[in-house]
Parts: C-alpha cells; structure tokens; sequence
C-alpha cells in the first residue's frame, strides 16, 4: 500500500515540470483527458499527460505538464486544460493501474488539429485487463461525442525523446509503474 502511495505522490509531484501554457495571443480549445478499463481488482489508477512539439517528440515551447489524477476509486481525469489551437497538437496521456503486486500500463502519444474554441476529450480505453489499449479522440464542443481524425506515430513520447516503447502497447510490470515523463 505505501508503494502505491508512493507511486501516486511522485505521479501528482510533477507539478515542478514546466506546465504547459498558450501565448497570450494564441487561440486556444481545451483539451480533458480520462482513461476508461474493464479491469477487475485494481487498487490505483493514475493518468497522466504531457505536451509534445510535434510527432517527433520535440520537446513543447509552452511548456511539458498537461496535467494528472491518482484514484482509488473513481475514473481518474485531468482537469481541463487550454491548448494552442488551429496548429498541430501533439500529446502523450498514460494509463496506470495497480493490483497486488502487479502495476499494468498503457501509453499513447497523438496529434490532431484543434479548432478554436472547441473542447475535446481524449480517452485512453483499456480492455481485457490492461492486454489490449487504444486511444480516442473526441470534440465535444456541442455536447455529443464526435470522433475526429488523429494520429498515432510508432514509438511512445518521453520527456527526453521517443522512447522506444511501442505506441499504443499495454506494458505489465511486477511492481513498478512507467510512466513516459521520466524516462
């Protein structure tokens, strides 16, 4: 259980990242994002994401941290956050969960072209126990869920380049989460 804390902590401390920010005069939309599993027995979950340049995992001018929630109980969420929008916005959201001994782990990184004044959500959906995960994009601007056009480039985004993680693969761990931002 202390490790589990422990986990959630360092996942919620990021906050000494640089976090993202739009120029003043940029315009923005504003991106949520949650994580959505049928697994059974998990004690932690955790989501967590970060700003990238490009596809490439250029590291962001405005900034690294998009945001995070730790939970034992409900569906974790970033809080809203204002994104540059009409240009490309690249992303990494990860997904962890912890059980017994045993932490699963599901990271995605994608672009899409926010429009103004839109509100988006990107869900990271995990099946099967963590075996399978895939990502979503919706704008939810009107109330109603409309999938958008998004992509995904092979390798997961890290804070310091392209991992080497593919994207989009569950990754089980005996006891440690990973999580792109520190490695």
């Amino acid at each position: 259980m202390h490790r589990l804390l422990a986990i959630g902590l360092l996942v919620l401390s990021t906050s000494a990242l640089a976090g993202y920010k739009p120029g003043p005069q940029d315009p923005t939309a504003q991106l949520v994002v949650d994580a959505q599993s049928d697994s059974t027995g998990t004690t932690m979950s955790v989501v967590y994401a970060s700003a990238n340049a490009d596809e490439k995992c250029a590291p962001s001018k405005r900034g690294f941290r998009l945001g995070g929630d730790s939970t034992s109980g409900h569906t974790p969420a970033i809080k809203p956050v204002r994104i540059v929008a009409n240009e490309l916005f690249a992303f990494t959201a990860s997904y962890n969960e912890a059980r017994g001994g045993q932490n699963r782990a599901c990271s995605v990184t994608a672009a899409f072209m926010p429009a103004a004044d839109h509100r988006y959500l990107a869900r990271i959906v995990t099946t099967n126990q963590v075996e399978r995960c895939d990502l979503a994009v919706f704008d939810v601007t009107d109330g109603k869920a409309r999938s958008i056009d998004f992509h995904m480039p092979e390798f997961v985004c890290g804070k310091k380049s392209p991992t080497r993680l593919p994207n989009g693969k569950p990754v089980i761990i005996p006891g440690v989460i990973l999580i792109p931002g520190f490695y």
